[in-house]
């Protein structure tokens, strides 16, 4: 069965340069590794996913136990894998979902240079401000499942400097490749209902925290999406070896040519 994988084909609309720069990069990443994914399909093509057309449920469930397979090979086997190793089996089964695709973006921007890049987690948080004293109640963090890269394309500003527009996400999932505020407003859209469900939470525990008889229209209740690192899966001297083996990562920036158009692809 042919699915188009329409992630590859999204249209980018990031004004940065530097967002743009990481558009190009991107790209490419998913052009060298073109992974197809079964949350993809879930959220952004459910007719297919939840189909009772034989044929896509047929597909939908052996790409499942492909990406398990392929997972079980990598993360959790006894031995561990190089970083390299994990980008060959990912190039080969050509199957992932956010965290594989997270690997590959990653490998792209060492390939280029920007080796101020981790994964991230998606963080929702939920402050309420007091209207009278502005007072600020915070409930704990909420990670979203959901994994992306987080990078500042300057090899000037690391990550724990960078702010607002300075933050570039890279999202081979989504296709989102934008400067952080402007990704923000995208995944609200996106995970909306995790969001909804997370303050409704939120409010639960600010009732526990000041009592039942708390009003919330006494409150600002100010929901956001952080971008918390979390793993940076390569030492910067594997940079080297990671260049070496994927040349074609490296982006060539006299080259103005689309490479957006994919061809479908028969994986199983």
């Amino acid at each position: 069965m042919k699915i188009s994988n329409v992630n590859f084909n999204l249209t980018f609309t990031a004004k940065h340069k530097k967002a743009r720069e990481a558009d190009d990069i991107s790209r490419i990443s998913k052009r060298i590794f073109p992974l197809y994914s079964s949350t993809y399909i879930k959220t952004f093509l459910p007719e297919i996913y939840y189909s009772d057309n034989p044929a896509a449920k047929h597909y939908i469930s052996n790409l499942i136990n492909k990406i398990e397979q392929t997972r079980n090979n990598f993360y959790y086997s006894d031995t561990p894998f190089p970083y390299g190793q994990i980008l060959k089996g990912l190039k080969r089964d050509k199957v992932g979902n956010c965290h594989e695709m997270a690997i590959t973006g990653l490998a792209a921007l060492a390939a280029n240079g920007y080796t101020n890049s981790s994964m991230a987690d998606l963080v929702l948080s939920t402050n309420f401000i007091n209207k009278e004293t502005n007072q600020v109640f915070k409930t704990y963090d909420n990670i979203i499942d959901h994994v992306l890269v987080i990078t500042t394309m300057d090899k000037n500003i690391s990550l724990y400097e960078a702010k607002g527009k300075d933050l570039i996400i890279v999202d081979n999932w989504s296709g989102i490749c934008e400067t952080a505020p402007k990704a923000v407003e995208i995944y609200k859209s996106i995970f909306r209902e995790e969001c909804k469900e997370w303050e409704n939470n939120a409010k639960k525990r600010l009732k526990t925290a000041l009592g039942e008889n708390v009003n919330f229209d006494d409150y600002i209740i100010r929901t956001n999406i952080l971008f918390l690192p979390c793993d940076k899966k390569y030492e910067n001297s594997d940079v080297p070896s990671i260049q070496k083996s994927y040349r074609e990562l490296i982006r060539k920036p006299q080259n103005n040519q689309s490479i957006d158009e994919q061809d479908n692809q028969d994986i199983f």
